[in-house]
């Protein structure tokens, strides 16, 4: 009697390689389904996407995937850049500037040039509220104090975020009145 034919198992293939998405295309994805999920939720709610503070988009997108003519910019209502002025040692001023320029690319991207943005204006670098963190010099307040008046005439209309709320003591909160006035 002839011996039973043994099985041979063949390898499986293997399924074929695709490239990874590239980094641009999953923050972006993400951006939109986001997007899409706060509006389902809240219509008319509005809608922003902080912009990491690095001017060189090519510098930005190896970081993190983000560039500042994102195909999701277009998209939100008023994206918040943050230019962490402090931490780079830049005067409080260069939050306008950076709004400025984010705005000009949203005009440029969205075809709108009263395209509006939220600048984030940084009230303090207390390690406390930092937890640890290097947030920079101190913000003081005569430095402090053109700022938000700075970044409302940047933003388009929207107005500054100030960031974190806990920095506003007495004199800055003083000076935000002032400026606003």
């Amino acid at each position: 009697m002839p011996a039973p034919a043994v099985p041979t198992a063949s390898a499986p293939t293997p399924p074929a390689l695709t490239p990874p998405t590239p980094p641009r295309e999953v923050i972006t994805g993400l951006a939109r389904d986001l997007l899409t999920t706060a509006r389902r939720a809240g219509p008319g709610l509005p809608t922003g996407l902080f912009l990491v503070p690095e001017k060189d988009g090519a510098r930005r997108a190896r970081l993190v995937g983000q560039y500042a003519a994102e195909p999701a910019l277009p998209v939100v209502d008023a994206p918040p850049p943050m230019p962490y002025h402090a931490i780079p040692r830049r005067p409080p001023a260069w939050v306008a500037a950076v709004a400025r320029a984010v705005r000009a690319v949203r005009a440029e991207t969205a075809g709108s040039p009263g395209t509006a943005v939220v600048p984030v204006v940084r009230t303090t670098s207390s390690p406390v509220l930092a937890r640890g963190a290097d947030w920079g010099p101190p913000v003081t307040t005569p430095g402090f104090r053109a700022a938000p008046g700075d970044a409302l005439d940047a933003s388009g209309g929207r107005g500054p975020c100030l960031f974190p709320g806990e920095g506003l003591d007495g004199p800055k909160a003083r000076a935000l009145a002032d400026a606003l006035d």
